[in-house]
C-alpha cells in the first residue's frame, strides 16, 4: 500500500540546533502519523496504540522520566487500574454526590457545549470524507431563441436531460491529507471531551465537600456558642454569690459575641458554595440556609500508574497527539497542493429540438473530460503556506512536550500534598486532643478557684480555632485526593460520556 508523502527533511533542516524536539517531530510523527495506507480503518489507530510502541525516551525526549511515581504501590494491570479510577467517587458511597454526579454528565452546559463541539467535527469530517467519491449530478434544460436579428421569425428550441459525473484523482494524497486531518481533528476534540468530563467531576466533587466542610464548622461554631453560653450562665451565677469578677463576666461576653458573629460569615460562604455546586450540576443556583452534618469521607488509597502509562489515561495529552497528527496531515496537503490537479467529468443524456424526441435513442449526447490544472507562478504563495502548516507542527510538538510535563507535574504535586496533608492532619488531630484536655483542667481549676478565667477564655479560643484548622486541613485532604484522581485520568469512563452523547453511533464514514 501507498504511504503519505511528507516533507519533514525539508522542514527541520532548519532546526538542526533543536535536536529534542526534531527527534520528538521525526520519531513520533513519522510513526504515529504517516505510516498508514490509503485505507480510512488504518487512520482510526488510537493514540493508545501509539504510546504502547514508543519508549520512554521517545515520549519525551530530552527528559529523564522515573521509573515510577510511587515505589510502595502494588503493581496492577491497566484494565485494573482502569476499573479503580473510573468513578472514583463512588468509593466514598455518598448517595447525594452520586446524585449529583449522575445529573452533571446529563445537564452540565459545558459538557452538553463541548459535544456539539465535536459533533461539528464529525460533520466536518464527513464533508472532507464525501471528497473521495465521484459526484453525482442531474440537469433538465429548455430554451428557445432567436438568435440572427435579419431573419423575422425564425427562432430555435432545445431540450436537454443529463447526469453529470466529476471527480478529482488523489495523485498526491491531498484528498487524504485532508481527510486525515479532519479525522485527527475529530479525535482531538473527543479527547478535549473526556479531559473536560475529568475536569468537570472533579470540580463537583471538590465542590460538594466544600459545603460538607463549611457545614461542619457551622456545627462546630453551633455547638461552640452553646458551650460559652453554658460557661457565660456559670459565670453570672458565680457573679451573683461575689464568687466571679465582672471582668470574668465581660471576657465570656466577648468571646460569645466573637463566636456569634462569625457564624454569619460562614453561612454567607456557605450560601455561594452550595450554589456554585448546582451551577455546576446544570441546576438552578439555589443558596440554601441549611444543610446536613456529613463527615468526610475515609479515603481509599488510589492506584499510582507508572509514568510511562500515565500519557495514556491522560485525555489532554491524547489530545496534544492528535493536533499535531492533523497539523501534519494539514502540511501534507499544502505539499500536495503545489502540484497539479487531475480532474475528470463525464456527462451522459438526451437532447433535441422538440419535447417529445428528447428520449428517443437517435438524442442521446455523451461527453467525457479529463483536465490537468496546476499553479505555473504565484509568487512563492504555495510555498509560504507550507512553511506555516511546518511551524504549526513545530508549535504543536512543544505544546504536546508542555502538556505531558504538566502532566506528570500535577502527579507529582497531588503524591506530595498527600504526604504532607496526612502529616499535618494528624498534628492537628493531637493538637485539638490536647488543647481539649488542657480547657478541661483549665476550667476545673476555676472553678475549684485555683485560677482565674483567662487562661480559660485563651484555652476557648485556641480550641475553636485547632478545630477549625482539623476541619480545613480534612476537606484539603479530599480535595487533594480529588486532583490526584483527576491527575491520574480519573472521572467517568470513555464509554459513560460516549453513552450520555450518543457518540458510540458515530461510524466515521463507514
Amino acid at each position: 500500500m501507498e504511504t503519505v508523502t511528507s516533507s519533514f527533511g525539508k522542514t527541520f533542516a532548519r532546526h538542526r540546533n533543536q535536536a529534542s524536539l526534531n527527534f520528538l517531530v521525526l520519531f513520533l510523527v513519522s510513526s504515529f502519523l504517516l505510516s498508514s495506507c490509503f485505507s480510512v480503518d488504518d487512520s482510526l489507530k488510537s493514540a493508545e496504540e501509539t504510546f504502547s510502541t514508543l519508549s520512554d525516551d521517545d515520549k519525551l525526549p530530552g527528559v529523564s522520566i522515573p521509573k515510577s511515581f510511587d515505589t510502595t504501590s502494588a503493581a496492577l494491570t491497566p484494565a485494573e487500574i482502569a476499573q479503580l479510577l473510573d468513578n472514583w467517587w463512588t468509593v466514598f458511597e455518598d448517595e447525594d454526590l452520586n446524585v449529583f454526579m449522575t445529573s452533571v454528565i446529563n445537564d452540565s452546559l459545558a459538557l452538553k457545549r463541548a459535544a456539539y463541539q465535536t459533533l461539528q467535527h464529525y460533520e466536518k469530517y464527513r464533508q472532507n470524507y464525501a471528497l473521495y467519491w465521484p459526484e453525482f449530478g442531474v440537469s433538465a434544460q429548455a430554451d428557445r431563441s432567436k438568435l440572427d436579428v435579419r431573419t423575422f421569425g425564425n427562432t430555435s428550441s432545445n431540450f436537454q436531460f443529463s447526469a453529470p459525473v466529476s471527480y478529482e484523482v488523489d495523485l498526491w494524497g491531498r484528498i487524504r491529507a485532508k481527510n486525515i486531518a479532519s479525522l485527527s481533528r475529530l479525535f482531538a476534540s473527543q479527547e478535549e471531551l473526556y479531559s473536560l468530563a475529568m475536569t468537570v467531576s472533579a470540580n463537583l466533587v471538590d465542590r460538594y465537600f466544600h459545603v460538607v466542610e463549611l457545614c461542619k464548622r457551622v456545627d462546630l461554631t453551633d455547638r461552640t456558642i452553646n458551650a460559652d453560653k453554658r460557661r457565660l450562665n456559670l459565670l453570672l451565677m458565680r457573679y451573683q454569690d461575689g464568687v466571679a469578677s465582672s471582668i470574668d463576666v465581660y471576657r465570656a461576653r466577648e468571646i460569645l459575641a466573637s463566636r456569634r458573629a462569625e457564624r454569619p460569615r460562614i453561612m454567607k460562604e456557605l450560601g455561594e458554595a452550595q450554589a456554585g455546586l448546582l451551577r455546576v450540576a446544570g441546576r438552578y443556583p439555589e443558596s440554601r440556609s441549611t444543610c446536613g452534618v456529613k463527615d468526610f469521607p475515609e479515603l481509599t488509597p488510589l492506584p499510582i500508574v507508572l509514568p510511562s502509562d500515565l500519557l495514556i489515561r491522560r485525555p489532554d495529552v491524547l489530545a496534544a497527539l492528535h493536533r499535531i497528527k492533523a497539523a501534519d496531515a494539514d502540511l501534507s496537503a499544502a505539499f500536495a497542493d503545489r502540484f497539479p490537479k487531475l480532474s475528470l467529468t463525464a456527462s451522459g443524456g438526451y437532447a433535441n429540438t422538440e419535447p417529445s424526441d428528447v428520449f428517443i435513442p437517435e438524442s442521446l449526447v455523451w461527453r467525457i473530460t479529463a483536465g490537468l490544472a496546476g499553479p505555473l507562478i504565484d509568487f512563492g504563495r504555495r510555498r509560504a503556506v507550507v512553511r506555516e502548516k511546518e511551524a504549526v507542527v513545530v508549535e504543536l510538538s512543544l505544546a504536546y512536550m508542555g502538556t505531558v510535563l504538566d502532566a506528570y507535574q500535577d502527579v507529582e504535586i497531588a503524591l506530595l500534598g498527600r504526604t504532607e496533608l496526612s502529616k499535618r492532619v494528624a498534628l492537628l488531630d493531637s493538637k485539638v486532643s490536647a488543647l481539649s484536655n488542657t480547657l478541661r483542667l483549665e476550667t476545673e481549676q476555676y472553678f475549684q478557684g485555683v485560677s482565674d478565667y483567662l487562661p480559660v477564655l485563651i484555652s476557648q479560643r485556641s480550641l475553636f480555632l485547632a478545630q477549625s484548622e482539623l476541619i480545613v486541613a480534612r476537606r484539603q485532604q479530599v480535595s487533594n485526593y480529588v486532583q490526584l484522581a483527576k491527575s491520574l485520568g480519573g472521572g467517568w469512563s470513555k464509554s459513560d460520556v460516549r453513552d450520555s452523547f450518543a457518540f458510540s453511533n458515530l461510524e466515521y464514514g463507514r
